[in-house]
């Protein structure tokens, strides 16, 4: 955005990497913490008048910042959980200027269930002000029009931003070697058949191995332990440089929940496919993980049958896969439209048309 010409100005908390620097950024950081007992924080922003947040303590003191004369010409927030979009939304109210909300998931999440029109009045009420909505994939914009109905014209499909491409070079075994990269969350209830699957493919690959990196072991180790698979699943920390975790592997994992709207794109599935290693991912039928990795199947496999014996025949099929450097050249061409320089021109041209509508 700033190659763009914009000014930004970035109002966030010290869970933010702080590291980039550049004359047309101004960065102010708020505490975030304390972020629990969230039940007291519902109750508390009810009876301040303001909408309730995880974030509940950093919107205050957000919205306790003075711009001064340096107000922004629009305001931009992102949920999930509401966090951002909640100072973004009481600023635009209160210097009359535009304010474009992101949804990066959608809100029911759905392996959650409904509680319906009262829990997300509050994101209606957002929606319903804002000058735009931006959503990560055409099937969340479906799904979300479901609970929360939009502006059809003002709501557009901005994807997750890579992080770059990753040519790495050739792993240096040839023994499967399996990485799966991030949190657990709510995959873990798949979790116990995942690895049943992964125990059947050691008939075939007893070489084989899993390394998650920077999961709770709290998520792993007892479905581990109950199937003896100690010395084949490992558990890492969490890794600065993500090339370090991805070079040695000869294959990325990715596992979604079972449900029965499947509209997640997953940034780790947007990062394994600009990496030039094959993937594994066990996602829900029709889902947009199923639609991205079928496009490559000389490097990629996709189970949407959660059950071991699926599961087991699609590491087998991983492990038999043969990609060229060609299919991969293919598939990170393919991954251009995630590139962070091609999301921003794109939201560049939509928040130019926003503060055009408002003049």
């Amino acid at each position: 955005m700033l190659d763009y010409g914009f000014r930004v100005t970035l109002l966030t908390s010290k869970k933010a990497k702080l590291d980039f620097e550049h004359p047309r950024l101004k960065v102010i950081v708020k505490e975030h913490r304390p972020r629990a007992p969230r039940a007291l924080f519902r109750l508390w922003a009810k009876a301040a008048g303001v909408f309730s947040s995880n974030f509940f303590f950093w919107s205050r003191r957000a919205l306790n910042h003075d711009f001064d004369d340096d107000v922004p010409d629009l305001f931009y927030g992102r949920a999930w959980p509401y966090g951002s979009l909640i100072p973004a939304y009481y600023f635009s109210r209160r210097f009359t200027v535009p304010f474009i909300a992101h949804l990066s998931d959608p809100i029911p999440p759905p392996n959650e269930p409904y509680k319906g029109k009262a829990s997300i009045a509050d994101l209606q009420a957002m929606l319903d002000h804002a000058s735009a909505v931006t959503i990560t994939n055409p099937e969340t914009v479906e799904y979300q029009q479901r609970f929360t109905p939009m502006d059809v014209g003002s709501t557009y499909v901005l994807p997750h931003v890579s992080p770059g491409i990753h040519q790495l070079p050739e792993p240096e075994h040839t023994t499967q070697r399996y990485y799966y990269i991030g949190a657990i969350g709510n995959r873990k209830p798949v979790m116990g058949t995942v690895f049943a699957g992964f125990q059947r493919h050691l008939q075939r690959y007893p070489n084989a191995n899993i390394h998650f990196v920077n999961a709770k072991r709290h998520e792993v180790v007892p479905d581990v332990e109950k199937l003896w698979l100690q010395e084949k699943i490992k558990i890492l920390p969490f890794a600065e440089d993500i090339k370090t975790v991805l070079t040695p592997a000869t294959a990325l994992l990715s596992f979604e929940p079972r449900v029965e709207n499947p509209i997640w794109t997953l940034t780790k599935t947007v990062e394994y496919l600009c990496a030039n290693r094959c993937i594994f991912a066990l996602t829900s039928s029709g889902s947009p993980t199923q639609r991205m990795l079928s496009a490559f199947p000389e490097s990629a496999v996709v189970v949407t049958d959660y059950s071991p014996e699926a599961i087991a025949d699609g590491f087998d099929r991983l492990a038999a896969l043969r990609p060229t450097p060609e299919h991969f050249a293919k598939r990170l061409e393919a991954m251009e439209e995630f590139k962070a320089e091609n999301v921003a021109e794109k939201f560049a041209g939509i928040c130019r048309a926003v503060l055009a509508q408002a003049d």
